[in-house]
């Protein structure tokens, strides 16, 4: 018999995701391409990695709104962990 090897691809998760306005002075959407509807732990972190704040959101329609309108200016890493995926994003807070 004969064997082929696997053919691996690989999906990019994070351009199943889309942020806007960014960079931002308070409000984001964030849009999911594949349509996921579910409870998202977003964890903000500031650009050294350490915890800003966490919450639990709810995807309806493939949208989310966060406010960033308490934090300062800077450079931050947004994390969404669902059950189907992790997406990982970097805003800009003006």
């Amino acid at each position: 018999f004969t064997t082929f090897p696997l053919r691996e691809e690989k999906i990019e998760l994070n351009d199943l995701i889309n942020i806007y306005p960014n960079p931002t002075k308070g409000k984001i959407n964030i849009v999911f391409d594949n349509q996921i509807e579910n409870i998202v732990l977003v964890t903000i972190l500031d650009i050294s990695g350490k915890l800003i704040k966490s919450l639990d959101k709810n995807i309806v329609d493939g949208f989310l709104e966060l406010d960033m309108t308490e934090f300062p200016a800077g450079f931050y890493i947004l994390k969404f962990n669902t059950s189907e995926a992790e997406f990982i994003q970097k805003v800009v807070k003006e």
